[in-house]
């Protein structure tokens, strides 16, 4: 609603910005590496055209990614190693059967709201968002605390990632801090968000929604 009269560095959000899952929209860009997937942005029931596993060297068993983020996962994680870091991807793409499963499985829908995501409202149907841990302690609760999330946090952009959920953004994002959780955006969106200080909603309506 405020696009037009913001500057470049700063965006400002009504305060009713995210209620979730209401107003729902399709998002646009969908089967690209720059769609906005929230719980105000569907993806339906799409499937990305090409996913990759990745093998036991970078991830647990059954992970897959889209090509082009499998490609830039490989890379980073690869890159990471020559610094005497290393981590591994504990889960990677979820279709919109597996999610609508995970969802239902629960008591009720206030229960599944809190612990989890609807079906076609997840990153992890796009194929680009992972969740890693660092391979010598193997906690998500401690990864905040590891050289690995520090060294995240500071290069993932350069290999076209970006933590998705950052901290204290929760009243635009609609998630609580998630270190653990990347999302690949390419190189060019991902040095936007990582130089702008802005959560991945805030960059693309602000820069990237036509």
């Amino acid at each position: 609603k405020n696009r037009s009269t913001n500057i470049n560095g700063s965006f400002n959000l009504d305060k009713d910005y995210l209620k979730a899952y209401e107003n729902v929209q399709t998002a646009k860009d969908i089967g690209t590496s720059t769609v906005l997937v929230s719980k105000k942005f569907t993806l339906d029931t799409y499937a990305p055209a090409k996913l990759v596993p990745l093998s036991v060297q970078y991830a647990s068993e059954s992970v897959e990614l889209e090509n082009e983020a499998y490609g830039a996962f490989v890379e980073m994680v690869d890159a990471m190693r020559t610094q005497g870091l290393s981590i591994y991807a504990l889960s990677g793409y979820r279709s919109y059967a597996s999610q609508k499963e995970l969802y239902d499985a629960y008591g009720s829908q206030k229960e599944a709201d809190i612990a989890t995501t609807r079906a076609g409202f997840s990153e992890a149907q796009t194929g680009l968002c992972v969740t890693v841990v660092d391979s010598t302690n193997e906690s998500l609760a401690d990864f905040v605390n590891t050289p690995e999330y520090t060294y995240l946090k500071d290069n993932a952009y350069k290999f076209g990632f970006i933590i998705r959920y950052p901290e204290n953004k929760t009243t635009i994002t609609g998630y609580d801090f998630t270190p653990y959780q990347l999302r690949y955006v390419g190189k060019e969106c991902a040095k936007g968000v990582y130089d702008s200080g802005l959560t991945w909603d805030e960059y693309y309506l602000l820069y990237l929604d036509a």
